[in-house]
């Protein structure tokens, strides 16, 4: 805010219908994880995220890329060879995506020892993992200690009133110093 710099994007996935329209992440999601499509939704996410970083990395502006992931896509063994092979066909820096994944994400990881050992894996080689949504879900200390989450984002839906509430205000400069307490990026939705 202070420079104007722009250092980060998330991508992300919308589906256009030509009879429902604009259909919601929140009704999309939940349908491709039930029928498997998340894994390729997730592929091509993966793809774009490493194609457009390198090409502004080329163009000598090194500005972050994330994306949202889904512990679906984590229970693939060999999702760190995925993720490692797609960044050398684009020839993207691990340093320039941020995966980010939701407190239930998080809280079903931090019991699958095989998911955690990739991110841990994963962020070794420079990925930055992001808690979206934080305060809106299944807030449990244990998984922050557990999971190597580099960045914080406070959901949009506190951020959206918080001039308004006294409470909310209050609430989210508690969620800010937390995060800085803890050493993490804090991002406001």
């Amino acid at each position: 805010v202070k420079t104007g710099e722009i250092t980060s994007v998330e991508a992300l996935v919308r589906w256009e219908d030509s009879v429902l329209g604009t259909v919601s992440p929140e009704e999309l999601i939940p349908i491709a994880e039930e029928t498997g499509l998340i894994n390729e939704i997730g592929q091509f996410m993966l793809e774009k995220s490493c194609e457009q970083a390198a090409i502004w990395e080329r163009k000598g502006m090194p500005i972050k890329v994330s994306f949202n992931s889904s512990i679906r896509e984590f229970r693939d063994k060999n999702m760190v060879k995925t993720i490692r092979k797609v960044l050398e066909k684009y020839k993207c820096s691990p340093e320039l995506i941020q995966i980010e994944f939701t407190e239930k994400f998080a809280l079903e990881a931090e019991t699958e020892k095989a998911i955690v050992k990739q991110i841990l894996k994963l962020q070794h080689d420079g990925i930055v993992f992001v808690l979206d949504d934080f305060g809106t879900g299944y807030a449990s200390l244990r998984y922050l200690q557990m999971l190597p989450i580099g960045e914080l984002k406070i959901d949009k839906s506190f951020i959206d009133s918080v001039t308004q509430h006294e409470k909310l205000e209050k609430l989210v400069q508690g969620l800010v110093q937390f995060g800085h307490s803890l050493n993490l990026q804090v991002v406001a939705e």
